[in-house]
């Protein structure tokens, strides 16, 4: 008899001025109270990312042990324990001492949706009454799916990218540890498919906090981690395919690109306004019309941003996460290859480098086309080596990666000064001054030969490095 597949849970947050709409489209309950407060000692727990709670519910008091951030995007945090008195979660590394830090009071109603299970939740943290609501759907997982990609589609929900718990630490000043903004590093002892899982989930988390920032018309780094994780995210879905490859995850792939291409004009004009333009400048700095140049390029700018904050606040951003968790927990794919992950990865590696060093024509003489091809294929090349360097330890593999990371830069300056030209015939199109716009172009030009030797010594020291790499498992 085949095994009874764990039902799919999903967490989503709503505006608490959506709350009336949503429980007359869902069958909810009466409300109970709920009450939570959050116990510490000088932020141990919160950096250790624990929270322990004790919970009030219909008159009766237990305590709760949760991990902070969730083992999987968007699912529930993890309970690490429950029980009626703080000594049955007493445990290693757990001190004494704990004392209230936080608190959330508010309702709490059940129902269902056909065969998933409903919690609503609702109410304020702190004195100062910061609201919070969230819902938790539980079932089979089709429909627990259908109704939660309804629900962020067609209601405004939203994943929330931390948990209540999280939440209210951070309110209260305690330090909590963000997720790293690089990419997984991974246990050698995992296969590829949960591998696959806790990369693609941790990449979904460095990706939510990010969104309001770039929404909020932050500019710089969070557009560009938010490109980062998401070339990350598309990455690992060919990289790990001999071992997830499923309609699912396929479908996934248009819509990473998607966002990924709505955010580039946004880190376009951010790369020129931190790094080219102010070159320019300083280099004609007797010329007024580069302050007017840049000025108008800081108009596009913000006209790109405004564009970017719908799609990240709404659907187009919080319907892709809410597919990665959801192929996260439920990991569609039948597949999975038992064995080294070490192995795995030194084979996909190796598939990737072939035609980056081995079988490629130095890049001397090549022009911007090809350059440009060849540091697409770097990219790829270096999202396959981070996965893989932490599982080979050791000089070699550093290195290698090390030279990789500065023949991509290399490329990249050379392709900043391409995208700078393209910006400046953008810039012409809407009445732009024509003789800045020339100095730019000039500018970047002349230092194009400069970066062409550069790409050409990083992709010497590249190849070199490549050959101490271990050679991969047959």
């Amino acid at each position: 008899m085949d095994p009874i597949p764990a039902p799919l849970e999903l967490e989503l947050a709503l505006a608490p001025s959506s709350l009336a709409a949503l429980r007359r489209r869902l069958a909810l309950g009466r409300a109970g109270p709920l009450a939570l407060e959050w116990h510490d000692r000088d932020g141990i727990l919160a950096r250790s990312g624990i929270a322990v709670a004790q919970t009030q519910e219909r008159g009766a008091a237990a305590w709760q042990a949760r991990a902070l951030a969730p083992a999987v995007i968007a699912a529930a945090p993890p309970l690490l324990a429950t029980a009626p008195s703080l000594t049955l979660l007493d445990a290693p590394g757990l001190p004494d001492g704990l004392a209230p830090v936080q608190h959330f009071a508010g309702r709490q109603r059940t129902g269902r949706a056909g065969p998933v299970a409903l919690h609503l939740l609702d109410g304020t943290i702190g004195a100062e009454g910061t609201p919070a609501a969230r819902l938790t759907l539980r079932g089979p997982t089709a429909e627990t799916a259908a109704l939660a990609r309804a629900l962020v589609a067609e209601a405004g929900l939203h994943v929330p990218h931390a948990s209540l718990a999280h939440t209210a630490l951070a309110l209260a000043g305690l330090a909590v540890p963000p997720p790293p903004a690089g990419p997984a590093v991974l246990a050698a002892g995992l296969s590829p498919g949960d591998a696959f899982a806790r990369a693609a989930g941790h990449l979904a988390a460095v990706l939510l906090p990010l969104a309001p920032r770039a929404a909020a018309g932050e500019t710089g780094e969070p557009v560009h981690q938010m490109r980062v994780a998401l070339r990350r995210l598309r990455s690992l879905i060919p990289l790990f395919a001999d071992a997830v490859a499923c309609p699912e995850l396929a479908a996934l792939r248009p819509a990473l690109k998607q966002l990924a291409t709505a955010l580039g004009p946004a880190r376009d004009w951010d790369v020129f306004l931190s790094d080219t333009g102010p070159a320019v400048a300083a280099a004609f700095a007797h010329e007024p019309a580069m302050a007017t140049l840049l000025a108008a390029a800081e108009a596009h700018r913000s006209a790109a941003y405004a564009a970017l904050a719908p799609l990240l606040t709404g659907p187009v951003l919080h319907g892709l996460v809410l597919d990665v968790a959801i192929a996260v927990q439920t990991r569609p794919w039948a597949h999975d290859i038992p064995g080294d992950l070490a192995g795995f990865t030194a084979a996909q590696l190796a598939r990737r480098l072939r035609p980056v060093i081995r079988r490629a024509a130095a890049p001397h003489g090549k022009d911007d086309a090809a350059l440009h091809a060849l540091r697409l294929k770097t990219k790829r090349l270096r999202y396959a080596a981070e996965i893989y360097a932490p599982l080979h330890p050791g000089p070699p593999a550093r290195r290698f990666l090390r030279r990789l990371a500065a023949l991509q830069d290399a490329l990249g300056l050379l392709n900043d000064g391409a995208v700078a030209a393209a910006l400046m015939h953008e810039l012409a199109e809407a009445g732009g001054n024509a003789l800045a716009g020339g100095m730019v172009r000039g500018f970047v030009a002349a230092h194009a030969q400069g970066a062409r030797k550069a790409i050409g010594r990083s992709w010497r020291r590249l190849r070199k490095a490549a050959r101490s790499l271990p050679a991969p498992p047959p």
